[in-house]
């Protein structure tokens, strides 16, 4: 395998075609003086698919001697919603990198095509396609819960080597994405660049070169690193678990966050650490919303979390009450007083899988 390539398999290989399309899409548009906006995800796989379009489309620019002058915007909201979209509205091409694919998306991605806005989304969520967007996605070919493991920020490296040679050097964003958002790609050795990308993103709100400088210091990554893992310790050490088990074992957990860590950090330390000898489901709910994950076992039992989140969207039929994400890790997301009654819910239809 080359030294520039991350994952080389039949995936990508399908996938070839549609980064030369993206990297066309982008290209001409930044060429032509198009108003472009570029909306990211705020979590590390998110972040880190924003830091490699800024980068490779910085280079892009200097390279053909145009001015860079893109929007870059970190996510509003978990979900790409019809205020985003209104907002958006102005631009000549909207770019959504790890969001825009699922139902709770639809109608804001719907809205701006109508609004004769190009719209492109790189993603690796399960895919609701809306007609006249171009789409980087594994979903493209297959629903098997190993899509999201094609993470967008391992997506966008691959779009911005069609860019430019030069761009290989975004593998080392590509690496953290894959790692931060729990890839079956991952590579540990990229563990505490992940853990700080969190880290920043929650108590300093840094711009995406603040993050790249930061990155590439190892310096700053040690420093960085052992002051989140303490924060993360001492966070769990508080928590208070209650447990319920059939085939599978449903464990929830009251969040009490303020800062770092966040929900996301939060559960993946505790799907890594918790003993569970057995398939298992950590549910982390707050006032207004329920986090998932699902350890290996749970998995293979035919467990996703997406599922039990479409079916309680399907039951309560409440257009505040939104979320999706992968089979190993999703968010639910609803209006206050709805916390007892929907994590009820989540853990009976948890504990039906056989």
């Amino acid at each position: 395998m080359n030294a520039d390539i991350i994952i080389e398999d039949e995936m990508t290989g399908k996938l070839a075609p549609f980064f030369e399309l993206a990297a066309g899409v982008l290209s001409k548009a930044v060429l032509s003086g198009k108003r472009i906006a570029i909306n990211y995800h705020d979590d590390v796989d998110g972040i880190m698919s924003g830091l490699v379009l800024w980068k490779g489309l910085k280079r892009f620019c200097k390279e053909r001697e145009v001015e860079f002058n893109l929007d870059f915007i970190q996510a509003r909201n978990v979900v790409y919603r019809i205020q985003d979209a209104l907002e958006d509205s102005s631009h000549d091409l909207v770019v959504l990198s790890d969001m825009g694919s699922g139902e709770d998306n639809y109608d804001a991605v719907q809205s701006l095509v109508r609004k004769g806005v190009n719209v492109l989304v790189i993603d690796h969520h399960p895919l609701k396609k809306v007609k006249s967007v171009d789409y980087v996605s594994p979903f493209l070919f297959s629903d098997s819960p190993k899509s999201s493991s094609y993470c967008a920020g391992f997506l966008c490296f691959e779009v911005m080597k069609r860019l430019s040679p030069e761009n290989v050097d975004l593998k080392f964003f590509a690496e953290i994405a894959l790692e931060g958002d729990y890839s079956s790609f991952r590579n540990d050795a990229y563990s505490k660049e992940a853990d700080v990308v969190y880290y920043m993103r929650s108590t300093m709100r840094p711009t995406l070169g603040v993050f790249e400088k930061t990155l590439k210091s190892k310096e700053s990554v040690g420093e960085l690193a052992l002051e989140a893992r303490d924060r993360l310790e001492k966070a769990y050490k508080k928590l208070s678990f209650d447990v319920k088990s059939k085939a599978i074992k449903v464990v929830s957990c009251r969040l009490e966050l303020n800062g770092y860590p966040t929900r996301a950090v939060i559960a993946n330390y505790v799907k890594d650490v918790y003993p569970a000898d057995m398939p298992a489901v950590f549910l982390f709910w707050t006032d207004n919303s329920i986090t998932f994950r699902a350890n290996q076992k749970a998995l293979e039992r035919g467990f996703k979390s997406f599922e039990v989140i479409g079916k309680i969207k399907e039951e309560f039929k409440n257009p505040e009450i939104t979320g999706g994400g992968h089979a190993a890790a999703a968010g639910l997301m609803f209006p206050v007083g709805f916390a007892s009654v929907l994590l009820r819910r989540a853990v009976e239809l948890a504990l039906e899988y056989k």
